[in-house]
């Protein structure tokens, strides 16, 4: 419910852990805003009882973060909360968070009160405690992040779910084939994962649900210079970035990947391309826009999003591996199983869960489509569509299918 008045710029983050990271390196930064549209920025002013607003959600400069099992917290030394919600004693944080999640409406944090013990607690009151550290419960975990799949732009969600009339009454089991058939369903706008079911939906709209993950349709693809690009026809982007104008595409993406504070490129006339500072697209009938979403990497045919400050669940620890090249690889090959891999203290290792968390010591690379041919599903459904897959190796010409 607070806001912290003056914002710094003009940027607004995607994800918590970038705007945070942002603002750790930016002196005048003394907090980062979440406001009720779910996008954060920084700011330099002080809390103050006049600066509440509804919706808003206030992250402070103070003790470090750290996110566990889908929620955020703020980690204060040498301090605890007074009181416990339950008398066990968890080994690990790990498994208190996952303890202090099950529990979120009257669990407030988890103090760790030696080495290896950390128990949950129930009030806000903080007391000294030398040694000890408490860690304050916060909100969700909000994560974001861009892929490619069947040469088109997706944004994934977290935790977030979509709603209202559906696209197709089946439920499917793994995300690859949900995504299929909703490439293949003119109607379907997104997907949503809940309780292991992948369900098409006819909107776009998220709203927050703990433990459910979407993956929002966006429309047409480009990959190049590294990164995503989210192509949308009859929309520009804001703010200019430098004032070259651009002969071609191929040049303006170049410059605005090797730019951090370019945020995507117009298209604003024949041969006309500018670089801009803004990510949020305005009607122009007469233009074409291209914003930037992540980096990837790519490993045996399949694209790679890189995320920095990030891990996925259900990791695999039981193999390490000391290249990216060869865990690229590795999970290329298990695709039906592998969601991507992530790298700590220069190890991989592979995961199997679609869940993104924040996680400063981590760096995850989520697995999307491979790079596509054009080869058509047909799918029985009431609707008759196609998508593009890389089950082929060459390329064949687009043909019209009816369900079977």
């Amino acid at each position: 419910g607070y806001s912290l008045g003056s914002m710094i710029g003009k940027t607004y983050y995607a994800t918590r852990a970038k705007a945070l990271a942002a603002c750790s390196k930016n002196s005048k930064c003394t907090g980062v805003v979440r406001n009720a549209k779910n996008k954060y920025y920084l700011t330099s002013a002080k809390k103050s009882g006049k600066a509440k607003k509804t919706n808003n959600v206030l992250y402070t400069k103070g003790g470090s973060a750290v996110a566990l099992t889908g929620y955020s917290y703020t980690v204060y030394p040498n301090y605890i909360y007074t009181s416990y919600l339950v008398t066990t004693v968890y080994k690990t944080i790990a498994l208190a968070g996952v303890a202090c999640a099950a529990k979120a409406s009257t669990c407030t944090g988890i103090n760790k009160i030696a080495a290896k013990k950390y128990k949950l607690t129930k009030d806000t009151t903080l007391k000294a405690a030398t040694g000890q550290k408490v860690y304050i419960l916060g909100g969700f975990d909000y994560t974001t992040r861009d892929i490619y799949f069947g040469n088109e732009f997706w944004t994934a969600k977290s935790p977030y779910t979509l709603s209202g009339t559906l696209a197709d009454k089946t439920t499917y089991k793994t995300r690859d084939k949900a995504l299929k058939h909703c490439l293949a369903n003119s109607a379907c706008n997104g997907i949503t994962l809940t309780g292991g079911k992948y369900t098409l939906y006819k909107s776009s709209t998220v709203t927050t649900k703990s433990g459910s993950i979407s993956w929002v349709r966006d429309g047409d693809i480009r990959t190049s210079d590294g990164y995503h690009w989210d192509k949308q026809a009859g929309k520009t982007l804001t703010g200019y970035y430098d004032t070259t104008v651009y002969t071609t595409l191929a040049k303006a993406t170049k410059a605005c990947a090797a730019a951090t504070s370019c945020k995507g490129v117009t298209k604003e006339g024949t041969k006309k391309y500018r670089t801009n500072t803004g990510s949020t697209f305005s009607t122009n009938n007469a233009r074409t826009a291209y914003k930037q979403g992540d980096p990837f990497v790519l490993h045996n045919h399949y694209y790679f999003s890189k995320i920095a400050g990030s891990k996925l669940t259900d990791i695999q620890t039981k193999k390490a591996y000391t290249k990216e090249a060869d865990a690229g690889k590795a999970c290329a090959k298990a695709h039906a199983t592998c969601s991507g891999f992530v790298l700590k203290s220069k190890k991989y290792y592979l995961t199997k869960g679609w869940v993104l968390r924040t996680d400063n010591d981590y760096t995850a690379f989520v697995r999307n489509h491979a790079k596509v041919t054009y080869v058509e599903y047909s799918t029985m459904t009431p609707t008759t569509g196609s998508l593009r897959d890389p089950s082929s190796t060459t390329s064949t010409p687009p043909r019209s299918h009816t369900p079977l």
